[in-house]
């Protein structure tokens, strides 16, 4: 396969104010990617913070999240073409024609944002954000009011402060504007969200960024389904390459590790510990074969009895639920299996 990365600026038509500061135009990058069979596919990187010129950007896209991002919207968009099907259907078995959006609004007095939050509920939109702390409090907190007063109720109202307050500020602009029904309040402050969520009434969202691989505790640095054969598999990556400075005790080996200290000490605890071998050649045989169908299982069905039964399953997805009943199957032909041999031996 060949990819190649296109560079993107495009321009805003006005400047854009946030709590960020002033942006006057959007970079990113196409990426192309052009599969053995002559099909192409088409991703996109957006990095999330300023990217002012073009070896910015191109220092984004060496590695990172935005990289991986773009890459997977290929992999999809070449699959989709495959099937002969929209990318939707890739990633859903009855996708919604259409997805609402809000309309951002940035005036910078309580006039003219209540103007621009009307013109956009003509046009459609019923979810309005409002960007905030480019302006002194006072001044937010007027524009917010103004802007629910001027829509009514029945439209969501949203605000974003991009981390700019500190906790005083965000507190006096909030609690001031409690009662104009705030759907969220994104990012009020760079720190600890808690500090504020837990002092106000208007539910507190975490910005995408929050999101990055630093806050993750994952071997993808990605959010993950807790899972148990990966974590395995990491686990002994881990023992085996010990002295790798990179590696470190993910979410996932911490609950194998959990699970080994935990086993360890019910059962001392109930006097139940014993050490156990294996009785025969074919004892070790046995146990050797169920490893191999337990890590082959585990990986193509993306999961395990945790990673596809427990985790998978609550979110009712079709593979999940094929894995669970396979998984159930299985369990049921073995012990069958196992009935057979004792019979055979009796």
């Amino acid at each position: 396969m060949r990819h190649e990365f296109i560079p993107y600026a495009i321009a805003f038509r006005e400047p854009v104010t946030t709590g960020a500061g002033e942006w006057v135009e959007r970079r990113g990058a196409w990426l192309r990617l052009e599969a053995d069979d002559g099909r192409v596919g088409l991703g996109e990187a957006a990095p999330l913070g300023r990217v002012e010129t073009a070896a910015t950007l191109e220092q984004a896209l060496a590695q990172g999240p935005f990289r991986d991002a773009a890459f997977d919207l290929d992999a999809l968009d070449l699959e989709a073409q495959h099937f002969g099907r929209p990318l939707a259907w890739v990633l859903s078995d009855a996708p919604r024609a259409q997805v609402a959006v809000n309309a951002m609004l940035f005036a910078p007095d309580a006039r003219s944002l209540a103007e621009e939050a009307a013109r956009a509920v003509s046009a459609g939109f019923r979810t309005l954000k409002v960007k905030v702390a480019a302006a002194p409090p006072e001044v937010d907190i007027a524009r917010i009011l103004a802007v629910r007063e001027r829509v009514g109720a029945g439209v969501a109202i949203r605000i974003d402060a991009n981390g700019a307050w500190d906790e005083e500020t965000a507190l006096s602009v909030l609690r001031a504007v409690e009662g104009c029904d705030i759907e969220y309040v994104e990012d009020p402050v760079a720190g600890d969200l808690r500090a504020v969520g837990r002092r106000i009434n208007i539910p507190v969202a975490a910005d995408p960024a929050t999101l990055e691989e630093k806050f993750f505790g994952t071997n993808s640095n990605r959010l993950e389904s807790y899972s148990f054969t990966a974590p395995v598999a990491y686990t002994l990556e881990l023992l085996m390459l010990w002295s790798d400075q990179s590696r470190i005790v993910t979410f996932g080996i911490a609950g194998v590790l959990g699970m080994l200290a935990g086993s360890a000490a019910y059962a001392l605890a109930s006097r139940t510990f014993r050490w156990e071998g294996f009785g025969s050649v074919e004892d070790v045989a046995n146990h050797i074969v169920g490893g191999i169908l337990m890590g082959f299982g585990g990986v193509t069905a993306l999961g395990c009895t945790i990673g596809q039964g427990l985790t998978g399953i609550s979110t009712l997805a079709f593979g999940s639920i094929l894995a669970f009943v396979s998984i159930i199957g299985g369990c049921v032909a073995a012990v069958r299996y196992q009935e057979w041999r004792l019979s055979k031996m009796a």
